[in-house]
């Protein structure tokens, strides 16, 4: 899946999914899953694993629209009513990208795989153009809560890409979720103010006006103020104190830039953490590099969730 610089931050545009919910009933020892949209999708992983893939609203249809929806994506062994507890991967994606997607398609869906063969259940908020700000925040509240409401969940661990790998930082230094165990950003957008100035084509013109919008801004000035509290390299590093986090980036990426993107937030964070690696990709952004290498990635998030400091 190489990607262009016109896919900058993402994938796909969005899809229009029916607002149709439905709640579906399993049969003896079989969790009910509510508040589905539509009919949930089989998926057989690369590992032949079984599972099942929902389209729900994540507090049964008070948030209107995208906002109040996730999908998940659910090894069938997590299904029964025997499965007390759950890890949980909390995905974001990228700029452009819709949910119900960007982990099925070609260089991202051998990561989705090997999550879900070693046990993992995945939720993707819808996050639209949200980058970061206090409805995406909300947006990732509302798909834990609602987790936690059909599962026991035993840690959460964040997933983000581009625009989600920022998303995710700011997770990170707000504390959205108290159970968040460690986080893998790959290519991902961390210095918003590189975004804005380097205007020079279409897709990144729209990509900063999206940017602005997210914090009702105009121009410059009034979006440094608006996304003070949020933006990730704006933070004091004693706001990233105990996190853990897989840092993986490119330097062929000409859409985010690997040194004033990855490799400046992780000298940011670097004394604060409790673990940060650098982990290098190859090739443009949303490379098969950039998803690849899974088994360095679920050895770092089955020992984030192990960890008890």
């Amino acid at each position: 899946m190489s990607l262009s610089r016109r896919h900058f931050m993402g994938l796909s545009a969005l899809l229009a999914l029916s607002p149709v919910v439905t709640t579906a009933c399993g049969g003896p020892g079989v969790r009910d899953v509510p508040d589905q949209v539509g009919e949930p999708t089989v998926v057989t992983t690369r590992g032949k694993v079984a599972a099942q893939k929902y389209d729900v609203r994540t507090d049964a249809g008070v948030t209107p629209g995208l906002a109040g929806r996730a999908v998940l994506y659910v090894p069938d062994s997590l299904l029964s009513t025997d499965v007390r507890s759950v890890p949980v991967v909390m995905a974001a994606h990228g700029y452009g990208d819709d949910a119900a997607t960007w982990l099925d398609q070609g260089a991202a869906s051998p990561m989705r795989d090997a999550l879900l063969d070693a046990g993992y259940l995945i939720v993707s908020p819808y996050h639209e153009a949200s980058f970061g700000n206090a409805d995406g925040q909300s947006r990732i509240q509302r798909a834990r809560t609602y987790i936690g409401n059909v599962w026991g969940v035993s840690g959460t661990v964040l997933l983000g890409f581009s625009m989600g790998g920022g998303i995710s930082a700011v997770a990170l230094h707000q504390k959205t979720l108290s159970d968040v165990r460690g986080a893998f950003l790959t290519a991902p957008l961390l210095d918003w103010s590189e975004v804005y100035p380097t205007i020079h084509d279409d897709f990144t013109f729209r990509a900063s006006a999206a940017l602005f919008a997210a914090y009702d801004a105009s121009g410059p000035e009034e979006f440094r103020v608006n996304s003070a509290a949020y933006d990730p390299m704006r933070q004091p590093p004693s706001a990233y104190a105990g996190i853990r986090a897989l840092v993986r980036s490119s330097p062929e990426d000409t859409a985010i830039d690997q040194n004033t993107n990855a490799l400046r937030w992780i000298d940011l964070v670097r004394d604060q953490a409790a673990q940060v690696f650098d982990s290098q990709a190859t090739g443009e952004h949303g490379t098969e590099s950039h998803f690849g290498n899974t088994e360095e990635l679920i050895a770092f998030f089955d020992q984030a969730i192990a960890a008890t400091d």
